[in-house]
């Protein structure tokens, strides 16, 4: 392997394409830009021999066999409305809470909001994944991510349809979604325009009945439909050549800088290769590693993840409603695997040993979607899972499909397909209108408040509800007494370093914790040997285990929770969390198996705590719960500015 700094003296180098290489400027505008064409790459590389095949595809001698492609054209069209007028009676009919329209072939339908579509006749086309009568998927369209398209194509059987008069290539029905995610906004202004538009206003002249979508009939400010380059399709096509004739096992990993477009590559790709896996009767089982703890699309921020998947990605993802056949999730702690390398490599390493023995002797197709780094330790990570995982395909997405440094400093399998391709964040394509830590609230918020047994949310204050409560084991019991606790047998604080025991209950109120069970007969002999050498004796503090004991065990992640409050008097964690309490009791009290809290560094927003819906709203907000004051939480007067309000939390919560 070519020589590079290691992890840990790289961790300082930049990420950035843009600091070593300069954009080409050019008179002409976009296309030269983005365009990477034969002549400029035989001019630079004069002993290169192009064969045209999808991609232009050369063996640039750094390993022969190797095969890279070339993508041509990067761009994309900015795609902000539908292509097509709703005409009430010819081409849409409105209903109580559903909508039916008709499609001709090259209609694009650009949707925002929450909604079911079925397909009646014909199939739909939605962000590469092939819709058919019979089935029926729910899409939440916010401009967290791009808006999914509904496309159609020429149909073999073009005939009129009820309750339209002239034939369609596709009839498709748009139900509502009432779900109560239109009301977040309410609780985090952050995100007050990502669900509405001003289009419903235009819409309410044509028809009498609410929906919880609007049409796309003009253009609106970040409010962008999913738009794919000519390069890419023509990858996908390449790709799901090679993956439906190949019956083994094929790995596809997607490395490149950030906000290139890794994930929606991705879940194109995915949707693409779900639909023809069930077009063509493959047998084909689809997984997808996540490993950025930053921004990851199938679990929770802080941690990474193995899930194995059976429905399409479309719109904004949920991880925790996702259908999902099987997941393994591992808790980082951090939004950055860098804070903490050794524990990302161990959990890391825990999920690759899942993949290699998950899949001898299937036909698996496993995606892996990179973190947005690609020098220093992002290097060294994509390193790693080289060595560990035959990779099939490599895709490199980079402006102008420049080649990035890993791809030289790794040594790749010669039969590693290596397909470069413009990202699609270039120029002349939209940022993302929120901030990373937004999105992440997104997500953390939605988690807390979404309600598994009515399927809605409830955007109410959490502090409305009492906190459950959850006996803690003290750290002045025996080794046995603490493994047959019936409670949270300990607390571990990562990155903790100077935190003295006594302050521990202090820096774990408001904050988020994750919940893992793990074996007793693998945690016995850690704290066996911790208990030999030395140990924090208290009556009152809960149990502190040292971080490097909780990494090194195979633990099991069911979910986080905010503590509200410690009370050491009763020895209570007060709490609130979505976790599956039922689940975690059972394996603790029948499967000998401990329960732990791992304290990371994720901030819990605000408004979960001490929302505007406390400090704003008008005193009947309080009455409607039965409520005259802000229950378990006393604000009291100080003079940290004018009318400030310190948040004292209470201890002494009873259960109702």
């Amino acid at each position: 392997m070519a020589s590079r700094l290691s992890a840990f003296a790289a961790l300082n180098n930049s990420d950035s394409e843009s600091e070593t290489e300069h954009q080409i400027s050019s008179p002409t505008g976009l296309k030269e830009t983005l365009n990477t064409n034969s002549e400029s790459c035989r001019d630079s590389n004069p002993d290169i021999d192009f064969a045209e095949s999808g991609g232009m595809k050369i063996d640039l001698g750094l390993n022969t066999g190797t095969r890279y492609a070339l993508s041509g054209n990067g761009c994309a069209e900015i795609i902000t409305t539908s292509n097509f007028s709703l005409l009430p009676g010819i081409n849409v009919c409105y209903y109580d809470n559903h909508q039916i329209l008709g499609l001709q072939t090259g209609d694009r339908l650009v949707m925002k909001g929450q909604y079911q579509i079925e397909v009646l006749h014909g199939f739909a086309e939605i962000d590469c994944y092939i819709l058919y009568p019979g089935e029926c998927i729910t899409i939440r369209a916010t401009n967290i991510t791009s808006l999914p398209c509904v496309t159609t194509s020429n149909s073999q059987n073009l005939k009129a349809t009820q309750p339209f008069s002239k034939p369609f290539s596709a009839i498709i029905k748009l139900k509502n979604v009432n779900d109560n995610l239109d009301s977040l906004s309410r609780f985090y202004p952050h995100l007050r325009n990502f669900y509405h538009t001003d289009n419903s206003v235009d819409e309410s002249k044509y028809n009498k009945f609410r929906y919880t979508f609007t049409h796309m009939t003009k253009p609106e400010s970040n409010n962008f439909g999913t738009s794919i380059p000519t390069s890419w399709k023509s990858a996908f096509s390449n790709i799901t050549g090679d993956t439906m004739k190949n019956k083994g096992n094929q790995t596809i990993l997607i490395i490149g800088n950030k906000n290139t477009g890794k994930s929606s590559f991705l879940k194109l790709l995915y949707n693409t290769l779900l639909s023809q896996s069930s077009l063509l009767k493959e047998d084909k089982i689809f997984r997808i590693l996540d490993i950025d703890p930053g921004q990851p699309e199938l679990c929770l921020p802080g941690c990474i993840s193995l899930s194995e998947l059976k429905s399409p990605l479309l719109g904004t993802l949920e991880p925790f409603k996702l259908a999902k056949t099987s997941e393994i999730v591992k808790f980082i702690g951090f939004n950055s695997p860098d804070v903490q390398p050794l524990n990302y490599f161990h959990q890391l390493n825990s999920l690759i040993e899942q993949i290699e023995k998950q899949s001898f002797g299937k036909n698996i197709v496993t995606f892996i979607n990179s973190p947005g780094w690609v020098k220093g330790f992002g290097a060294e990570v994509i390193s790693h899972i080289v060595s560990s995982i035959h990779i099939s395909h490599l895709i490199q997405l980079s402006d102008q499909s420049r080649d990035l440094d890993i791809l030289r400093e790794t040594n790749w399998d010669k039969n590693t397909s290596i397909i470069k391709l413009t990202s699609i964040n270039g120029s002349n394509m939209p940022s993302n209108p929120y901030s990373p830590s937004v999105i992440k609230n997104f997500k953390l918020i939605t988690y807390m408040h979404y309600n598994r047994e009515t399927n809605n949310y409830d955007f109410n204050p959490l502090i409305l509800k009492p906190p459950f409560r959850i006996p803690y084991s003290p750290s002045n019991k025996r080794i046995d007494q603490l493994l047959d606790f019936k409670g949270v047998m300990g607390i571990s604080i990562y990155d903790s370093l100077g935190l003295l025991p006594d302050d521990v209950p202090n820096a774990l109120e408001a904050q988020y914790v994750s919940m893992i069970t793990v074996a007793k007969s693998e945690i016995r002999a850690k704290l066996q040997a911790l208990n030999n050498h030395s140990r924090f004796i208290s009556t009152s503090v809960p149990n502190i285990i040292d971080e490097s004991v909780v990494q090194s065990l195979d633990s099991n992640f069911h979910g986080l929770a905010i503590i509200h409050s410690v009370d050491k008097k009763n020895k209570l964690f007060n709490i609130y969390t979505q976790a599956d309490t039922t689940t975690i009791s059972e394996l603790v009290i029948q499967k000998d198996q401990v329960l732990i809290m791992v304290k990371g560094r994720q901030a819990v927003p605000l408004e979960e705590m001490y929302s505007i819906s406390i400090t704003k709203e008008e005193a009947q907000y309080w009455d409607s719960f039965g409520f005259r004051c802000l229950p378990y939480i006393s604000p009291t007067l100080s003079n940290e500015g004018v009318g400030g309000k310190p948040v004292s939390i209470r201890r002494n919560i009873q259960r109702r």
